[in-house]
C-alpha cells in the first residue's frame, strides 16, 4: 500500500489554464502498477508535452522500472530535438534499466498551441482517442516498444487541433475496457470521461 501511495504521489496533478485542461484517471489493477504518465507545460514555447507508458509486467518489479522510466522520460521530453529524436534517445537510455526480456509501451505527445498542431510518436501504445468535428474515434499508429533493441528509430506524426477538441491517451488496460459501443457514446469530453 505504501509503495502504491508513493507511486501515485509522483504523478503530475491535473492542470487547467487558458489553453487546455488535463484530467487523469489512474486506477491500478493491483496496489502498484507498471502504468504511468507525465506531462510538462512549457509556457515559453506554449507547448504541452507528455507521455503515457506501460512497463511490461505487474506488481513491484514493473513499478520499480516505472521509476527509472519517469526520471529518464522527464529528462528526455523536456530536452531538445524532435519528438521522434526524443523517443529514440529514451529507448537507448531506458534499455539498461529494464529487466532482461522486458520492455515498455509508450505514447509521446506534444500539443503546440502556437501552431495548433499535435505531434505524436508511438512506441508500443498504438492508439489514442479523439473527439473533434474534424476527426473523431480511435487513431491507430504503428510503433515498436522502447527498451527492446538499441538504435531503434521512431516515426512522428502530426494532426491539427482546434478549440474544444478532446484527446484521450490510454494504457492498454484502459483501452481494452472500451468497446466500440462505449466509444460511440463518447459524444463530448464529460461524457467520455464518465464512460
Amino acid at each position: 500500500e505504501m509503495a502504491g501511495a508513493l507511486q501515485k504521489g509522483i504523478l503530475p496533478e491535473a492542470v487547467c489554464n487558458s489553453h487546455f485542461t488535463v484530467r487523469t484517471l489512474y486506477e491500478p489493477a493491483n496496489l502498484v502498477s507498471g502504468d504511468m504518465y507525465d506531462y510538462v507545460w512549457q509556457e515559453k514555447q506554449t507547448c504541452l508535452v507528455g507521455y503515457v507508458a506501460d512497463v511490461m509486467g505487474h506488481g513491484v518489479g514493473a513499478a520499480l522500472q516505472t521509476s527509472a522510466l519517469r526520471v529518464l522520460g522527464r529528462q528526455t521530453i523536456t530536452g531538445d530535438g524532435s519528438l521522434s529524436e526524443k523517443v529514440t534517445q529514451l529507448n537507448d537510455d531506458i534499455t539498461p534499466y529494464l529487466e532482461k526480456d522486458s520492455f515498455a509501451a509508450l505514447m509521446v505527445f506534444q500539443f503546440d498551441f502556437s501552431a495548433n498542431l499535435l505531434t505524436y510518436v508511438s512506441a508500443g501504445i498504438n492508439y489514442f482517442l479523439v473527439l473533434s468535428p474534424s476527426l473523431s474515434g480511435v487513431v491507430k499508429v504503428p510503433g515498436i516498444f522502447v527498451g527492446m533493441l538499441p538504435n531503434m528509430s521512431y516515426e512522428q506524426h502530426t494532426i491539427p487541433f482546434y478549440p474544444g477538441d478532446s484527446f484521450f491517451f490510454l494504457s492498454d488496460g484502459m483501452f481494452e475496457l472500451l468497446t466500440e459501443e462505449i466509444i460511440e457514446k463518447m459524444i463530448d469530453y464529460e461524457t467520455a470521461l464518465k464512460l
